[in-house]
């Protein structure tokens, strides 16, 4: 169950709101104690997981095709009915600060979420979506309940099955337990503003680490502009695997950093191409970069050859592919890209 709904809909005292939400929803509600939904799931040989972005909030169960329609009156009771106990918001928050604790030790993480805040210094993605430590601690379950009554109602919600399921017993049943909710007729999602301008950022972080470690970052549109493909396309001609120009240059025929990759980053109104490499020396990092610009001048200039082209399709139909192993990739996919579009 997919909430639209993240760490960007967050005011200015709110910061990790959304997540903190997350790990409270199965904490309890009015019906359901603190323990029943684990002992429900484990019972049932199923298992449960939630998630945040800035964009989207979303509540996961994978169980066996029998037992799947137990789901349903567990997310509509989350729906509406959440308890938010100030002592299971106690011990959740200790989780969360040892989750951020986790987030910071993570340098090469660290780097991009620096970087993000640097990029969009006008937008809500400015901010790290499990938030700040100062914020937390002054969070109390009436600001939690706030929140969430304002964003989880079901004209914001989308439930998406995927297995084994009879397409029509899936309505009957999402209809049974969800279309008594009311929904928020006067409920609207807030416009954010970003200047696009033509910038150059840096950020150095000082750590003592033996292998460095370098990122460029480029702002690129989001999934909502339904460009994802020719991303993924770009994405293998261009930095990943061994098989891509600035691997094959930068690593194998320079010899100048020991692993290079690329991967687009995409949120919903906006993205970034973020090419990351380990420099075996810091004062090369300069001439990476100028490498990194000088292909994408290429392509820019001189276009692609047939054989690079045939190459990355292939890899991005193998990437599409290997969704079909997993149901649970599939509605994650399906999910993230229903609410973006």
């Amino acid at each position: 169950l997919w909430y639209n709904v993240g760490s960007k809909d967050e005011k200015t005292n709110e910061k990790g709101i959304a997540h903190l939400i997350e790990h409270m929803i199965f904490k309890g509600t009015k019906l359901l104690s603190e323990s029943d939904i684990n002992m429900i799931t484990h019972l049932l040989s199923g298992s449960t997981n939630a998630f945040t972005s800035w964009d989207y909030t979303g509540y996961l169960f994978n169980m066996p095709v029998q037992h799947w329609h137990e789901v349903l009156p567990i997310l509509a009771d989350c729906m509406q009915n959440v308890s938010f106990k100030d002592d299971h918001l106690n011990s959740e928050m200790k989780a969360v600060i040892q989750e951020l604790k986790m987030y910071r030790d993570n340098y090469h993480r660290t780097l991009i979420m620096e970087m993000m805040s640097s990029i969009f210094p006008d937008h809500p993605y400015h901010f790290p979506v499990i938030g700040y430590k100062q914020d937390l601690f002054d969070v109390h379950a009436d600001r939690l309940r706030a929140f969430y009554k304002k964003h989880y109602s079901p004209n914001n919600a989308t439930l998406v099955i995927v297995g084994d399921v009879d397409v029509e017993d899936v309505f009957a049943q999402a209809k049974k337990y969800f279309e008594s909710i009311p929904a928020d007729k006067n409920y609207k999602k807030e416009k954010f503003y970003f200047n696009k301008d033509l910038l150059s950022h840096g950020v150095t972080i000082y750590r003592d680490v033996q292998q460095p470690y370098a990122v460029s970052a480029f702002v690129i549109p989001g999934a909502e502009t339904k460009n994802e493909h020719l991303v993924d396309v770009l994405n293998y001609i261009l930095g990943s695997g061994k098989g891509s120009r600035l691997y094959r240059r930068v690593v194998d025929e320079l010899q100048l950093a020991t692993s290079l990759a690329s991967f687009p980053f995409l949120l919903f109104e906006h993205g970034i191409f973020l090419i990351t490499f380990e420099p075996k020396d810091v004062k090369d990092i300069k001439k990476i970069q100028a490498i990194i610009q000088e292909e994408i001048d290429s392509i820019f200039k001189d276009g692609l050859s047939d054989e690079e082209v045939t190459r990355a399709l292939k890899q991005a139909r193998m990437q599409y592919y290997g969704l079909l192993e997993s149901i649970e990739a599939q509605a994650r996919e399906i999910g993230r890209a229903y609410l973006s579009t």
